[in-house]
């Protein structure tokens, strides 16, 4: 008896890694990219239809991975809510996909460089926006109302 509960137990305790080590990819059809994803590429990526749209499953946590013809990377949660651009190399990210006071402090403190990259990001409980900037070395740091926080290098 004591046997049976121990491995129930066991079952229990280990339940939660094994759904954590459970990773799976799925290569999608376009018919099959949710319309909200669709609407937000239509919007920001005019003329760059989507090439290959990745369904991610890791653990618990779903996205939607699309590149797009330009080579542009996307990243969705499972809300459907965009939380990562990666432009191709050489190329920029559109200003629409980019919070107005975020351009604003880039214009103003890096006249002459582009955003390539954006992404949500956490820091314990503090949600962040991650903006890196063509030359490769210089990651800016914006809370979630895209304001200012700091440089990360």
């Amino acid at each position: 008896m004591k046997t049976k509960k121990m491995k129930t137990f066991m079952a229990c305790l280990l339940l939660p890694f094994s759904l954590m080590a459970c990773e799976r990819e799925m290569v999608i059809p376009s018919s099959e990219v949710p319309v909200e994803i669709k609407n937000f590429v239509t919007e920001h990526f005019q003329n760059d239809p989507i090439l290959q749209s990745i369904k991610d499953y890791v653990g618990l946590e779903l996205t939607y991975d699309l590149l797009l013809k330009s080579m542009t990377k996307l990243e969705f949660n499972r809300k459907k809510e965009v939380v990562k651009i990666e432009a191709p190399v050489g190329g920029s990210l559109p200003n629409s996909v980019i919070n107005q006071s975020i351009l604003d402090y880039v214009l103003k403190n890096y006249p002459t460089s582009r955003i390539t990259e954006w992404a949500w990001d956490k820091e314990g409980t503090r949600k962040y926006q991650d903006v890196e900037l063509d030359d490769g070395r210089i990651d800016l740091i914006f809370d979630a109302n895209g304001i200012f926080y700091r440089i990360d290098d």
